[in-house]
């Protein structure tokens, strides 16, 4: 659990300085971890995102989940552009 913890604390210090918002999820789509920027794009308090299910949070991630689906490896990413009233966020 400690090592665990320690790895979480390390990907949120790297995610903090990132501008790019980043989500982490798990198997059944659940949000595991979002960095600061993601949590002020989608307008969501600190703290917030995780546990939820991705797609109640960002309408229009179905398709990008979809193609995560199809990779076999572990991990996946890409990115995704939404439009938040007058904005277009990626």
């Amino acid at each position: 659990n400690r090592r665990l913890d320690a790895r979480r604390r390390f990907s949120e210090a790297v995610l903090s300085g990132v501008s790019a918002g980043v989500l982490a999820l798990d198997a059944a789509h659940r949000v595991t971890l979002a960095n600061r920027s993601a949590e002020a794009m989608l307008s969501t308090p600190s703290g917030r995102l995780e546990g939820t299910v991705v797609e109640q949070a960002l309408p229009g991630i179905e398709a990008l989940l979809a193609q995560a689906g199809e990779n076999q490896q572990a991990q996946s990413q890409g990115t995704l552009s939404v439009g938040r009233g007058e904005k277009a966020l990626t």
